[in-house]
């Protein structure tokens, strides 16, 4: 049996780690993100504020994920793509608006779809029948 300051100690590493990194490192980053890709900051935090939103949106369905499946696997599959994400963050090279050659929303629910198969088990995806398949 697992001593419970020992649960706790891990935990409160784990949560400053992953905060550190996904929350408040994007005010470090946010001003060499702006340098780099030739944006205004009103994009660069505007950007940061649709992940907020995305995050809530996001909570119910984690929660009754963490319900089904218990806290290891959910917060691993969590911390795994919230390493892709910071990974796609290091390699982007511009923005892609609606106005150009590609249609942003399909490539980024091809991307949604390509980590949901890393995740989901089955071969049904939401992402087919929100935006479709072509």
């Amino acid at each position: 049996m697992h001593q419970p300051s020992k649960t706790v100690g891990i935990l409160a590493v784990t949560q400053i780690v992953s905060w550190g990194s996904l929350f408040y490192a994007f005010s470090i980053v946010a001003p060499d993100i702006q340098r780099d890709l030739g944006l205004g900051p009103e994009l660069v935090f505007g950007a940061f504020s649709w992940a907020l939103l995305a995050a809530g949106l996001v909570a119910t369905p984690v929660g009754i994920m963490l319900d089904r499946y218990g806290g290891r696997y959910v917060m691993a599959a969590g911390s795994l793509l919230s390493f892709l994400g910071l990974v796609w963050l290091s390699r982007c090279e511009g923005v892609v608006f609606a106005g150009e050659q590609h249609d942003p929303l399909r490539q980024l629910a091809g991307r949604i779809e390509h980590l949901g198969q890393l995740v989901l088990p089955g071969g049904d995806h939401p992402v087919h029948r929100v935006v479709g398949h072509g």
